[in-house]
């Protein structure tokens, strides 16, 4: 929205001053629209469970995706020194998620 219509700034969600002064706002992009007009391709989310149940967001992240890798190369090195546990506990393979990925940002490349 901030690049785009910025009705949060305009109905004085988002100070003006905290977005527009941001380091990493680039003035340059604004009014743009994004190939397919796709604007986040990836969003991360860092969860912990609280100790009554209940799940809490305590971090996000929408730059590169780093964490696929790190998830893939712990599973590449963990998994054969567990191969029980992971059994047990229905670990889903991650090819699906990597392929989606992959076709997703083809279909927006030129």
């Amino acid at each position: 929205d901030v690049y785009g219509p910025g009705a949060l700034l305009a109905q004085g969600l988002l100070p003006p001053q905290l977005v527009l002064r941001h380091p990493q706002y680039l003035q340059a992009v604004h009014g743009l629209k994004p190939a397919g007009e796709v604007w986040l391709h990836l969003l991360a989310f860092d969860l912990i469970k609280q100790p009554d149940g209940h799940w809490c967001v305590v971090a996000q992240r929408t730059q590169a995706p780093s964490g696929l890798g790190y998830l893939l190369e712990n599973r590449l090195v963990i998994a054969p020194q567990f191969p029980e546990a992971f059994k047990a506990m229905a670990v889903q393979r991650l090819a699906g998620s990597f392929r989606s990925l992959l076709q997703g940002l083809m279909r927006l490349s030129p």
